[in-house]
């Protein structure tokens, strides 16, 4: 037999088994109020960014009504 095909001394021992951590199925407090403190703080800056753009835009649309008096 020639040493490319191995079969040369003793069989490994076998691989010790895997550390599989216990699989949980629900959220913990902590990672619950992480969600629900995310979901506020993106639910706060739309409303803000949505209140800002509605006041510019309500602010051009009173500018564009008025009449410029250097104008006429």
């Amino acid at each position: 037999m020639s040493h490319l095909q191995g079969g040369f001394g003793p069989p490994a021992p076998p691989a010790p088994a895997p550390d599989i951590p216990e699989l949980e199925l629900g959220e913990s407090y902590a990672a619950r109020a992480e969600r629900l403190g995310t979901y506020v703080l993106l639910t706060g800056t739309v409303v803000t960014a949505s209140v800002a753009g509605t006041a510019l835009i309500l602010r051009d649309r009173r500018r564009r009504r008025t009449v410029n008096p250097a104008k006429l």
